[in-house]
Order: structure tokens, then sequence, then C-alpha cells
């Protein structure tokens, strides 16, 4: 009879050892990760070095923008990484009529409306415990005025007086000088005020009138027609 190998039975033995105690590491140490769809929260920057602070930075600190144009929107840089961001954006003074600050991303966007403007500004960034701030300059070159009155067609009493201020339209440059080419009206049918253009009408007969502005990029018109009517 063959006897079996004792070298060979205690080799058995060790390999059924090792199985048993690769089977128990793989179910005693699996990683335990996030379950399926559930979501693992990120510490807030803020909250851990709520002493961050940094200013406002943006591609250019000098923005030339023509009136009634719409500019491309100036995005603030940020640095990289998961960092504190600003609370909030804010500015002063105001930026001219028709450019927008977005106080939460500090997107600066918009057209101006008027013309011939050099503002400077300061833009600021609030931080949970410190602000920064940084400037801006603007520019909204001159160019020629555009405006015009509320009516281009005006009924008065005999005698009646009636005052119209011209408006501003978009884009328009500043007017420097208000005048008025008509000289086929009636005597004291009205009264132009060459400094702001407001017009004085006076009811006594039928006229046209003709308004211009007038400033170093060149001049816009506007013609009004009065009718005087009896009661």
């Amino acid at each position: 009879m063959k006897r079996r190998c004792p070298s060979s039975r205690i080799l058995g033995l060790l390999t059924i050892l090792v199985l048993l105690v690769l089977v128990s590491c793989q179910q005693g140490g699996r990683f335990e990760g996030p379950a399926p769809g559930e979501v693992v929260p990120i510490e807030d920057p803020c909250e851990t070095s709520p002493e961050t602070v940094y200013p406002p930075q943006y591609p250019l600190t000098l923005l030339i923008a023509e009136a009634g144009i719409v500019i491309d929107p100036l995005i603030p840089i940020l640095p990289e990484g998961n960092i504190c961001l600003p609370y909030q954006y804010s500015i002063d003074p105001p930026l001219p009529d028709g450019l927008v600050l977005n106080p939460a991303s500090g997107r600066l966007y918009g057209a101006p409306l008027y013309a011939d403007s050099v503002t400077n500004h300061t833009i600021t960034t609030q931080f949970p415990i410190e602000s920064s701030s940084s400037s801006l300059q603007i520019i909204v070159p001159t160019a020629p005025p555009a405006f015009e009155y509320p009516s281009a067609s005006i009924e008065l009493d005999p005698l009646e007086q009636f005052w119209m201020v011209p408006l501003q339209l978009p884009g328009s440059g500043a007017v420097e000088v208000w005048s008025s080419p008509t000289d086929d009206a009636p005597i004291g049918a009205f009264q132009l005020n060459a400094q702001n253009g407001t017009l004085t009408l006076h009811g006594v007969g039928d006229y046209w009138i003709t308004v211009v502005g007038l400033n170093s990029s060149g001049e816009d018109t506007f013609t009004i027609q009065v009718e005087t009517v009896s009661p």
C-alpha cells in the first residue's frame, strides 16, 4: 500500500487556509462607497476658509464702449480650484445708463445709452469677513446728436402757449447748441432755448418749425407742425 507523502498533505492544508483567508478579506475588507444616487456633500470653502479675500479681476481696466452698441460682456477672472467665491459685487459710482453689473456673478454687460462721457468706477467684492476692490474706467466716445420732441404735430387755441422739452435718444451725443433755421413762421410764434432746447410755441397761426441740435460730431433735426384752431 502506497503511503501519501506528509509534505503533500501539509501543502494541501496550507492552500485551503490561504483560500479561506482571501475570501474573508474580500468580505470583511470590502470598500463601502456611497449608495447609488447618494449625494456626497462637498465642504463649503467659505466656511472652511472664511478669511479668504481677493480683488475682482477683469480682462481689462479700461473699457471703451460706443453709445447704442452692446459690449462684449466683462466676466471676472477667478482663481482656480475649490475656493470661496465672492458673495456680492457692487460698483460705485453707478455705471453709465445702459450698462449693468450683475451683483451675484460680477458680469458687466449692456450698451451705453448716451455718448460723450468718461467715468471712473470702483468694483468691490464682498467675502464672509473681508472685501476687496479694483478700478475700472469707462469711456463712451462722442457721437452726433439724436433727439426728438414728444409730438411732431400740435394744435393750439388762439394765443395759447405750449412748452416742449427735447428727448435724447439712445446712442445720442450731447447737444452743444440748439437752433432753428425757421424764418417763415409768424412773428413771436415760438422761442427756442439755445442751451437746453426747450421750445415755447404760441397759438398765432399755422406754421412749421425745424429745430437743429448740433455738436462737434454732427447734427440732428426735428420738425413740428403747429395749427391754431378757433374755439
